[in-house]
């Protein structure tokens, strides 16, 4: 069955290329339109990817959601080791947090309970008046003559000294309490997994794939075989003009150049001979015109360097057959 075969190319493509990202579906499908076994989608029950998209979304295999950019999908995965692994590890999150909070309320109440037997009542504490007992001696001052030697001052004695003289006061460091390097150690655990949650969400994010790839000027080859009746099927055509970014006013190239609109998902690149002008599409050289060097039929990709714009002489390797493609 064509539909099965669709559904599981797919949902291997979506799941091992992207992941659990959310992803937006026509890129997902012209990944699995890039191998050259695949089976297409006019095979299928489905008559477009937008109805394709609905169905695993009303399955519950993927959880989907229309933008003005087109159709999202983010893939579902229900593999039962991911799952307990997911488990468990929120079982040791939970458990950490009721260590820290049951070690939490024992500080407060041993501080509570210390706090209690010193009591406020201690009068060794409380200030008391200065009394001179009568009978006691007078105080007497001892003033060496000038000629004595002076004491000289020691290192501890002079630092604070000098301290004085200069207005500063210097504090003892504070010993910190067990629930401040508590507290410190916890912001420095959230501070390296939100470092860690920010470095994987930049990995797997790509700022310069678009989902639209069509442009002016360049040739593609028509998919749609209900398009007029089937008569325009693996036919060449002009792209005009682009419409919302994604619909196509396209010029055949054979026959009497009519001219129809169409869905890019129903249009695929046309890869040119060697040294041919080809448009690069999408990635960061997006819209600039580069000469086709050469082509690995086995990777469906090819490799071009850059002849016009900022990024003149830059070779493009590896590049694949979906983000460039001939010019008329």
């Amino acid at each position: 069955d064509f539909s099965r075969e669709f559904e599981k190319d797919f949902i291997d493509v979506l799941s091992r290329r992207f992941g659990t990202k959310r992803t937006h579906a026509n890129q997902v499908y012209h990944e699995v339109i890039a191998h050259k076994t695949h089976v297409h989608m006019n095979a299928t029950r489905w008559e477009s990817l937008t109805g394709f998209v609905k169905y695993l979304g009303r399955t519950g295999k993927c959880v989907v959601d229309e933008t003005e950019k087109g159709w999202y999908i983010q893939w579902i995965n229900r593999d039962p080791v991911l799952l307990a692994k997911q488990e468990a590890a929120e079982k040791r999150k939970k458990a950490d947090i009721n260590d820290e909070e049951r070690q939490r309320r024992d500080l407060e109440s041993r501080a509570c309970m210390a706090h209690a037997l010193k009591g406020d009542d201690d009068d060794s504490l409380k200030p008391t008046e200065l009394k001179r007992d009568e009978g006691t001696q007078p105080i007497t001052l001892a003033i060496s003559s000038k000629s004595e030697r002076k004491r000289p001052r020691s290192s501890t004695n002079a630092l604070f000294d000098d301290a004085e003289e200069s207005g500063r006061v210097i504090k003892a460091p504070t010993k910190k309490s067990t629930m401040d390097i508590l507290m410190e150690q916890e912001k420095k655990r959230q501070a390296l997994r939100m470092a860690s949650e920010k470095k994987v969400q930049d990995t797997n994010e790509s700022v310069d794939e678009l989902p639209n790839w069509l442009h002016e000027g360049i040739v593609v080859k028509i998919l749609n075989k209900k398009v007029g009746g089937g008569k325009f099927f693996k036919m060449k055509g002009k792209v005009l003009r682009v419409i919302e970014d994604y619909i196509g006013e396209v010029q055949v190239l054979e026959g009497n150049n009519e001219k129809i609109r169409i869905d890019q998902e129903d249009l695929e690149t046309v890869i040119p001979s060697l040294n041919r002008e080809v448009l690069v599409l999408n990635g960061r050289c997006r819209g600039c015109v580069a000469k086709l060097l050469s082509v690995n039929i086995d990777a469906f990709s090819a490799s071009v360097e850059i002849i016009d714009g900022k990024h003149k002489g830059e070779i493009l390797a590896n590049i694949v057959y979906e983000n460039i493609s001939k010019l008329a």
